[in-house]
């Protein structure tokens, strides 16, 4: 995590402030600036059309009873890409415009998911046909065959004959 706070807060301005004199020298000063405010108005336009669309899909998945978790995601995304946009420089700036695609927000959002599913920090489940994900939280699916009855009971249990003498404990064996 360290590593990836000193590329946000010191690699990446470098390379933001040698790009920017580098594009300045090859095509002069008010260029450079008049591209900057225009990734920065088209941006901003962009980012207004797709925060609505996210919002019309938040808005479908809840009337239809779904957790609404992948137009939450885009709209985290989104708001990455507006302060990407914000942010003066041409990284951040393109950065900023690709996270505005759809199809690079799905890309990304798959890839963030799978990173926090093999950390541990999310449940992920397989969606069923006509079946709604499971939620966090929600108890995890069996994967043991039900009993005769239907009934099938979950838990965790722990052999006490196994454990080692613990002096805290004078009945343990």
């Amino acid at each position: 995590m360290p590593i990836v706070l000193f590329l946000l807060f010191v690699a990446v301005p470098l390379l933001e402030i040698a790009l920017l004199i580098k594009f300045g020298q090859s095509f002069g000063f008010w260029p450079t600036i008049g591209l900057v405010i225009v990734t920065a108005l088209l941006g901003s336009v962009l980012l207004r059309q797709q925060g609505f669309a996210v919002w019309r899909r938040v808005q479908e998945d809840l009337q239809s009873g779904r957790p609404p978790v992948e137009p939450v995601a885009d709209g985290m995304l989104l708001l990455v890409a507006g302060a990407f946009l914000v942010a003066p420089g041409l990284i951040t700036d393109t950065t900023g415009i690709l996270l505005l695609i759809p199809p690079v927000r799905a890309v990304v959002r798959r890839f963030i998911a799978r990173r926090l599913a093999v950390s541990g920090a999310i449940f992920t489940s397989v969606r069923q046909p006509g079946r709604p994900a499971a939620e966090p939280g929600a108890p995890r699916p069996s994967r043991s065959k039900p009993s005769s009855s239907g009934t099938v009971i979950d838990g965790e249990f722990e052999r006490l004959d196994e454990q080692t003498k613990d002096p805290r404990w004078p009945n343990s064996s």
